[in-house]
């Protein structure tokens, strides 16, 4: 057996299915030869983590929800990937795990 690897391709956008081809050229054209693929991989990109919640503030008087506007920030080895701001108390935030070139944007979270 000889063992050939490839580096990830990129299929279209908009692709549905996938073909596999092999081009072998035979020591022997007289001889018949037999092609094996074991270990295909087939996986799409993966979402961000998704994370969300309550905030809830404790002091001496209580407990309360976070007031709609509350930042609420992901930061990965101390560099911010996301934030959003709190709404009736809640968050619902996506962070991507790879440093985007541009800043993360912040936006109202999803209640």
């Amino acid at each position: 057996y000889l063992s050939l690897t490839t580096s990830a391709i990129a299929a279209p956008k908009d692709a549905k299915s996938a073909k596999v081809k092999a081009i072998v050229e035979l020591q022997d054209p007289t001889q018949p030869a037999t092609v094996y693929f074991d270990d295909l991989s087939f996986v799409g990109p993966q979402p961000p983590p998704h994370f969300y919640g309550t905030v809830t503030i404790t002091n001496d008087d209580g407990s309360i929800g976070a007031p709609d506007g509350l930042t609420i920030s992901a930061k990965i080895g101390g560099v911010e990937r996301a934030s959003c701001q709190t709404v009736n108390g809640e968050y619902s935030l996506d962070v991507p795990l790879e440093k985007k070139e541009t800043p993360p944007s912040s936006s109202m979270c999803k209640g």
